[in-house]
């Protein structure tokens, strides 16, 4: 009896021991970095709606009918331009034009908390003279290498806090470049419900908010840690507290994060473990070798597997152990939890591939883009030196395109510029070839290890593809949308042209594809034609 009542009493201190210091630390700090991970989602949702009104407030500063306006103000650029439509297309709830000395010369905007239907306008901005004066003008000031001083963060004002956006005033293209601002547009925005339910849908979280009117002094001593500390852990309410702050970094809303309930127990004592501890204490009694079998070495491998996990962030690993139902539990929660930060890993692997796809294409046709253009001519180069191949270069414009463009309009020319490089892409070799937009209405194609004739004969078919297309052309002597094609195939296994540095090879062998290019327009266009290395290059 003296053996089993201290059997059953050190298997119950090691259970409690491995929980309290092994498991629930483990699936609190998993559970603590996921949430600080949320946490930085919804401040970067925060910070990703200040940067998109800044780029809107800064395209209609620097515009020549806003520095007109504040030269010689009139309505008729207001009533065409600033309406309760633009404010709300823009998503701001006011517009406010300061001149020089930071005295309004016009604003219009609504009140708080109107339904969007039915907004009221507001007398004057929500911002005071002094605020307007001090923390949102900015003062004339010459461009600066295209660079323009501007403001975006929030405000404190007596009914809400306001997101405001401040940009100087300059002439499209910032004039000659000596010309000062001549004011400042300000847009600006109540921080309201709306304003947070529109974070929480985009970020897909639960986020509530509360204004702090006096800042510091609005905060309850329970919360005042959070002027020195960045985020603590979810409370007993599954609820983390932080502070949005105001551009004079002072305290002005108490923002919080309402989480789904653990996915675990966190209870140190739960009824499966002291059920299980019950069961154990008659096999202890009689069978020591269950110890080992169903205790011990299952909590070896589930340790050394979580120890695996965390010290290699290997996510996508899931712990396994063959144990009692209490351990197996544990597991299948903390693979819950795995499963989780592995997705949102996933989520953001995703989101860097597509933003590494949008920046190695060419937004309207959708080929490749200039940058990318230049690695891939670099690298199949390298390779047809290396395999002592061919390497050809294929240049196509299309014809009369900016007499289309000032026919059709500049909407027709971007649908042709698709269609063309359409029909250009399907006749891409499928092996190690490229197709991209390298100008207006020119393109290239890299096409390595391809023969001269096949070279010749793929640019007379793409000649032919586009007049098949049969897309209406008035104004040019075809009568429908032609290309002409200029093209060289060079052999990099001949001695003379290995011995080229790369960037001198390859900017001649560009070279005598733009001559061909231009033989072929000099011939009467809608034709392809064959260039050769000039005799000094091999």
């Amino acid at each position: 009896m003296l053996l089993g009542f201290a059997a059953f009493l050190f298997l119950f201190s090691a259970q409690l021991a491995v929980r309290y210091f092994i498991d629930l630390p483990t699936l609190f700090l998993v559970i603590e970095q996921s949430d600080k991970k949320d946490v930085v989602r919804v401040n970067n949702a925060f910070t990703q709606r200040l940067t998109m009104q800044a780029n809107r407030v800064s395209d209609n500063a620097l515009w020549d009918d806003a520095y007109n306006y504040m030269l010689a103000p009139n309505e008729k650029f207001l009533a065409s331009n600033f309406d309760d439509r633009t404010l709300l297309d823009n998503e701001v709830d006011g517009v406010i034009f300061l001149n020089t000395q930071a005295e309004i010369v016009w604003q219009y905007g609504f009140e708080f908390g109107a339904a969007a239907d039915t907004k009221r306008r507001v007398a004057r901005p929500p911002m005071s003279d002094e605020q307007l004066r001090t923390q949102v003008h900015i003062a004339a000031h010459l461009p600066d290498d295209g660079a323009r001083k501007r403001l975006a963060g929030y405000l404190r004002t007596p009914k809400s806090p306001v997101e405001v956006i401040a940009s100087p005033i300059f002439p499209t293209g910032y004039g000659d470049g000596t010309t000062a601002s001549v004011g400042t547009l300000v847009m600006w925005s109540w921080v309201d419900r709306d304003y947070v339910n529109a974070i929480a849908t985009q970020t897909g979280f639960n986020i509530g908010g509360q204004f702090l009117p006096e800042g510091v002094a609005s905060l309850a001593p329970v919360w005042r840690y959070l002027l020195t500390e960045d985020v603590r852990p979810r409370d007993k309410d599954d609820r983390i507290y932080w502070l949005l702050r105001d551009v004079k970094d002072e305290p002005l809303m108490m923002l919080w994060l309402t989480l789904e309930p653990l996915a675990f127990e966190t209870a140190l004592f739960s009824d499966a473990l002291v059920a299980g501890l019950l069961a154990a204490i008659f096999l202890l009694l009689g069978l020591a070798w269950v110890v080992r079998r169903w205790l011990i070495l299952p909590l070896n491998e589930l340790e050394r597997q979580m120890e695996f996990i965390t010290t290699g962030a290997r996510y996508d690993h899931r712990l396994s152990v063959q144990s009692y139902q209490e351990l197996n539990r544990l597991a299948e929660q903390f693979n819950v939890l795995l499963g989780e930060v592995c997705e949102r890993e996933n989520q953001a692997r995703r989101k860097h591939q597509e933003l590494h796809l949008a920046s190695i294409s060419d937004a309207l046709t959708g080929l490749a883009n200039r940058r990318y253009l230049d690695q891939f001519m670099d690298e199949a180069w390298l390779r047809s030196l290396s395999q002592a191949s061919t390497y050809a270069l294929v240049l196509i414009d299309i014809d009369h395109f900016k007499k289309y463009n000032d026919f059709y309009g500049h909407a027709a020319g971007d649908r042709i510029l698709q269609e063309v490089a359409r029909t250009i892409h399907d006749h891409q070799p499928a092996r190690d070839a490229l197709t991209a937009r390298y100008g207006g209405e020119e393109f290239c194609m890299v096409v390595p290890g391809i023969s001269p004739s096949a070279l010749q004969a793929l640019c007379e078919r793409i000649c032919v593809s586009i007049v098949h297309r049969a897309l209406e052309h008035q104004v040019s002597e075809a009568g429908v949308v032609t290309v002409s094609v200029g093209g060289i195939c060079v052999d990099a296994s001949e001695p003379e042209v290995r011995q080229l540095a790369q960037d001198t090879a390859l900017r001649t062998i560009f070279k005598a594809a733009d001559q061909a290019l231009y033989e072929a327009k000099r011939g009467g266009r809608n034709r392809a034609c064959m260039g050769r290395l000039p005799a000094s290059a091999g």
